[in-house]
């Protein structure tokens, strides 16, 4: 599916969460329930390879928010402090977006899909990071959405 928002795109516009990476996960989201009314979804805890992390998705949205806390060494290490990390959308084939995508100059950052994750492009201009996640995961992430 192209996106009617950028021709020959297959990002579903708008991008449906946003990353922030955090030093406190639970602080976070008592933080940003108090400022601005966010629900959250419940806290899961995940293992990539070597890498253990939690994180939990706001059930207030679209778009969504994401907090992921991640120790020392992992991709959201937080040792400089907490970010905006990535911008997330739904693609159809990721295969043909990452061509695409490398085609004008944004390249991989982490393919993290034969771990059961996400891949990761970087735009070098903007330093924007941008998560790719295939659409046949779309239920899997809105039953976690609705607090499930």
């Amino acid at each position: 599916m192209t996106s009617p928002d950028t021709p020959g795109t297959d990002f579903d516009a708008p991008y449906f969460h946003l990353g922030l990476v955090v030093e406190d996960l639970d602080a976070a989201m008592e933080e940003l329930s108090r400022a601005t009314g966010l629900r959250w979804a419940t806290i899961t805890r995940r293992e990539i390879g070597d890498w253990t992390y939690r994180l939990v998705y706001s059930v207030t949205g679209p778009p969504f928010v994401e907090l992921v806390e991640g120790g020392e060494g992992t991709p959201w290490d937080v040792s400089t402090g907490p970010r905006l990390d990535h911008l997330g959308w739904w693609i159809g084939d990721v295969d043909a977006e990452l061509e695409r995508l490398a085609a004008v100059g944004v390249p991989v950052e982490r393919d993290l899909r034969e771990l059961g994750s996400a891949t990761f492009v970087k735009a070098p201009a903007s330093g924007l990071k941008i998560e790719l996640v295939g659409r046949d995961r779309r239920a899997r992430f809105e039953q976690m959405f609705s607090g499930q």
